[in-house]
């Protein structure tokens, strides 16, 4: 890592976590009312077939979650943003550039939605990662957001329509 990271507090950490994943609820809550707005829901049918594996295997999904979080953090967060922050001078670039990337290479699900989600999460990690420099924070925001949202998904009851 280029960036040291910075040591805080239990609280802080705490307070941190709690603080990001409000901020990704906030985001997701707008999304959808945009997405309802202009009525662009699409179903994707390689995440359905994930979803049907880890109903059947919750030890995968927590797996699935733990080691997504490390790793798409290590390498958009601590790897890829400092880089290109180093080669343009500028924060700006950075933050928008690795969450472009970070939005595409969520595009295998197939569908608008799972690259535009994905980038606006990279923005709200990036700018967090700029201010607080402290990837454990993204490390464990990245997984609890990934695990509730698996979690809802897979528990939900099937829909007869």
């Amino acid at each position: 890592m280029i960036w040291k990271d910075k040591k805080y507090s239990l609280p802080v950490y705490i307070f941190s976590v709690f603080s990001v994943l409000i901020v990704l609820l906030f985001s997701a809550i707008m999304l959808t009312m945009i997405w309802r707005h202009f009525n662009v829901f699409e179903k994707s049918r390689s995440l359905e077939k994930v979803m049907d594996v880890f109903k059947s295997n919750y030890w995968l999904m927590t797996f699935t979650c733990i080691t997504a979080g490390i790793t798409e953090e290590l390498v958009f967060r601590a790897y890829l943003m400092p880089r290109i922050q180093a080669l343009v001078k500028g924060p700006y670039v950075a933050i928008i550039g690795s969450s472009i990337v970070f939005g595409l290479f969520h595009i295998g699900y197939g569908t608008v939605m799972n690259v535009v989600g994905p980038f606006v999460i990279g923005i709200i990690f990036s700018i967090y990662y700029y201010n607080y420099r402290n990837i454990r924070v993204l490390i464990l925001s990245h997984f609890l957001w990934d695990y509730i949202l698996l979690l809802l998904k897979t528990t939900q009851p099937v829909n007869a329509g």
